[in-house]
């Protein structure tokens, strides 16, 4: 065994350069594959582990006091679906401030423990409820300048502004509330009382509805809460036959016993588990082929080079046969000489992964909010330590065993020359060419060693298709941002300044309108002659359309914890750029959803929703679904303001969307506009110059770092074969410098040598990166529980992939530039005397 680690650390040493490359590769794709199995994991398990050890609830239903007591909500926790069940808790969507800053509404529900069973809270920090007067927050609710700590005061916006210190904070896996308060806390009391005209003891219902809306004039809106599970899912409750339509039937069953209309609304833990899943779901489909393409081109370029060291060591394997060792002993030496390299590089490449895959991952403790959610998975780089090497040590394998048995007098006599016989007609069939010289001899080199051709191109094939399926993600990511941004059907926003904040299409991480309760229009005080303002834009020249626009926060669809927002359009905004995936556009009292709030909530076009606003309530039915991301990321429809009056009252538009004449320039419109609008309050910009997408940018860098990781991994491949075929090549070489070949047409001689092999590569890469392109950006989609436009999945063009199919050329061409120079540099007495 000595003799065998001595063997493999001298050729370690001797061939450096193949060394280099192969530590490149084996660093890269170890980096590349940490990164991708640590976002994999961390993408498919904290939900579910978080999930079991919280006894989270399949189904959070909420439902009428009016309609229902609280003694037959408690029945209902026995009905035969049922395994376990907590609650009814009184519900309430209110308004907190704290230090005088008004924090994003919250469902608070009234309960008096934490653990009860179902939906048991994870206090993350400070203590659980002990009366009335406290509250417990959700950690969603510690952004923001000045979030709120233990032991704060907050104010709840309502009559009387009753105050609650702040005891701690708690997550629910599902995100049944954002906040907790005691059950008998005054103003879900008061809620109650106007909702039944009357209680008992229990909050039993003793009279029925005061005007069916649940809500009176100085009271909130409250509703009972109901957690369920069911034992047809305790098992698999993500899968086998756990699927939404079975949850719903559960809860159907459920609830029979009670009056008709009783349930008002309802989510499941399934799209609670696509809402976490969310956030960094959508990282994990390229970085994962990207991971793929790069373990299978590490395990290429390795099989070239240990079988180009066994070409180039025919000699040496010849003597070391010659000394007395074994064919086992020669194999063992070629993996064992692989594996000192490959080795460090994995540790080094496993370093470099997790350094990349941390910040990556704080991104999970945000969407799951469960302690550790963000910690690195261990098994990402245990399992890239071990599988990296292994393969490394396959690709290794096959062409040490042929090493291992070389006859020794044939390699002593032969050396490394290629056998002579067919592989030499290809040879002479291009050779017969016309073609100058130093381009036929480039072209038939190729036909010398096949099968490292073969390998080469293989693996040039794949760094072409990362290059193309970069490319084309970096362009539908462009095309996202601009279809989320529709900069080109409103590229011009005006803000109404009186009513302050931000505007535009997509210019506000948070949603726009008038706090909860807030007056506005005629009677609130403030004058905007918003018509005037709209009349104005409309005289304008350039101007093709125009509409005005506010948006409704703290809506909630009643059995749902998932935030809504609501833009309201005031006029005809079908020009607006909302593509329409399925359905149609919506008339009053309908809406139009985004794919993002169909999926979080459950629901579907054709289907009708009670929604709970600022204002009272209201129920909707969604006629289509559209790709609407620019309205603070959340669960979003698009409604009419007549149709959202219900809700939110009157109001008033706060922006106004401006669409431009074709060839009118934004930036020259908006100066004109500024001008004519000088005397008002509105404030015109170009919408391209706020809009920014952060999340976006970091996965266009990520993808150009992963390609560019893998593009160079092609390269050092070419690199390598280039480098043996030239070494063998050498007296060659010398000979035709000899007879006059200069050194620019040996640099050229050795270049061509790899264009044929691009040339192919490119043209497999194309077709083989668009099919790859076709299924990745669907399930980035997916993952961030969206639709996708035809202008964002349809983003290859004839002559880009013309363009495309030269990557092949050009990762070929950069392989060879090195050892090229070196054959031009090399003196012809030198190569004749090489062996």
């Amino acid at each position: 065994m000595r003799a065998v680690l001595a063997l493999a650390v001298g050729a370690a040493l001797r061939r450096r350069l193949q060394g280099v490359v192969t530590a490149t590769v084996v660093l890269l794709t170890s980096a590349t594959t940490v990164l991708a199995l640590a976002l994999l994991l961390a993408s498919a398990g904290p939900f579910e582990r978080a999930f079991e050890r919280q006894n989270g609830a399949h189904a959070t239903a909420a439902l009428d006091p009016a309609r229902a007591t609280s003694g037959d909500l408690t029945a209902t926790g026995s009905a035969s679906p049922v395994s376990a069940a907590a609650g009814p808790y009184p519900t309430a969507e209110i308004t907190l401030e704290a230090g005088g800053t008004p924090l994003p509404p919250v469902m608070a529900a009234g309960r008096g423990q934490a653990n009860p069973g179902v939906d048991d809270l994870a206090v993350v920090d400070g203590t659980w409820l002990t009366g009335p007067g406290q509250i417990v927050l959700s950690p969603g609710l510690l952004s923001g300048p000045t979030p709120p700590v233990v032991g704060d005061t907050v104010t709840v916006d309502l009559p009387g502004n009753p105050t609650l210190t702040v005891v701690g904070f708690a997550n629910s896996i599902t995100r049944s509330a954002g906040a907790w308060v005691w059950p008998t806390e005054e103003f879900l009391a008061d809620g109650i009382d106007a909702a039944t005209g009357g209680t008992t003891d229990g909050g039993t219902t003793e009279n029925g509805p005061d005007d069916g809306t649940g809500s009176g004039s100085e009271t909130v809106a409250v509703s009972y809460q109901m957690l369920y599970r069911f034992a047809a899912f305790d098992g698999e409750p993500f899968g086998g036959d756990a699927d939404e339509a079975g949850v719903e039937a559960a809860l159907a069953d459920t609830v029979a016993s009670l009056p008709d209309d009783a349930l008002s609304g309802s989510s499941t833990h399934l799209a609670a588990q696509r809402s976490a899943n969310a956030a960094i779901g959508t990282l994990v489909p390229f970085v994962v082929a990207f991971a793929a393409l790069g373990l299978a081109m590490s395990v290429l370029v390795v099989a070239n080079v240990v079988a180009g060291a066994v070409v180039a060591g025919r000699r040496a394997t010849g003597i070391q046969r010659a000394l007395g060792f074994s064919p086992a002993q020669v194999v063992a030496a070629v993996v064992v000489r692989m594996l000192l390299v490959a080795v460090p590089a994995c540790l080094a490449g496993v370093g470099l992964g997790v350094a990349a895959a941390v910040p990556l991952l704080t991104a999970t403790a945000s969407a799951y909010a469960v302690p550790g959610s963000a910690d690195l998975p261990v098994l990402a780089p245990a399992a890239t330590l071990v599988a990296v090497p292994l393969a490394v040590a396959a690709a290794a394998l096959v062409p040490a065993i042929r090493a291992g048995r070389l006859s020794p007098v044939r390699a002593l006599t032969v050396g490394r020359a290629p056998a002579p016989g067919r592989r030499s007609r290809p040879r002479r069939a291009v050779a017969s060419l016309p073609l100058p010289r130093p381009v036929a001899l480039g072209l038939t080199s190729m036909f010398a060693r096949p099968t490292r051709s073969a390998t080469t191109l293989v693996a040039l094939v794949f760094g072409a298709t990362t290059a193309v399926l970069a490319i084309g993600l970096a362009s539908s990511l462009s095309a996202f941002v601009a279809a989320s941004d529709r900069i080109a059907s409103s590229p011009v926003s005006v803000t109404l300044e009186s009513f302050g904040g931000p505007a535009g299409p997509g210019g506000s991480g948070e949603p726009e309108g008038p706090p909860p309760g807030a007056e506005t229009g005629a009677g609130s005080g403030t004058e905007v002659d918003v018509d005037g303002i709209i009349a104005t834009i409309l005289d304008e020249p350039g101007t093709a359309a125009a509409v005005g626009t506010s948006d409704v926060p703290g809506v909630t669809l009643v059995g749902s914890g998932e935030p809504l927002g609501i833009r309201v359009y005031h006029g005809d905004a079908t020009w607006t750029g909302y593509p329409i995936l399925s359905g149609r556009w919506y008339d009053d009292g309908e809406a139009v959803a985004s794919s993002r709030m169909l999926r979080l909530t459950g629901t579907d076009v054709g289907d009708t929703v009670t929604l709970t606003g600022p204002s009272g309530t209201a129920r909707v039915r969604i006629v289509g679904e559209a790709f609407a991301n620019d309205t603070g990321g959340g669960a979003t429809l698009l409604m009419s303001a007549a149709g959202v009056a219900p809700l939110a009252g009157d109001l008033e538009p706060r922006s106004v969307e401006v669409g431009l004449d074709p060839g009118t320039e934004p930036r020259a419109y908006v100066e004109g506009l500024a001008t004519a609008l000088s005397d008002t309050s509105a404030r015109p910009a170009a919408t391209a110059d706020e809009q920014e997408n952060s999340t976006v940018a970091i996965m266009t860098g990520l993808i150009a770092l992963l390609a560019t990781a893998l593009c160079v991994g092609a390269a050092l491949g070419v690199l390598n074969t280039v480098v043996l075929t030239t070494r063998e090549q050498v007296q060659e070489i010398g000979v035709l410098k000899a007879i006059g070949m200069t050194p620019r047409q040996v640099r050229t001689m050795v270049v061509v040598s790899t264009v044929l092999v691009g040339l192919a590569a490119g043209l497999v890469a194309v077709p083989a990166g668009t099919a790859l392109h076709s299924v990745v950006l669907p399930a980035m989609g997916a993952a961030a529980q969206s639709g996708l436009p035809a202008s964002v999945l349809d983003v290859f063009r004839p002559a880009e992939l013309a363009a495309l199919g030269a990557s092949g050329v050009v990762l070929a061409v950069l392989g060879a530039l090195l050892p090229a120079g070196w054959a031009a540099r090399t003196r012809p007495a030198t190569a004749l005397r090489t062996e």
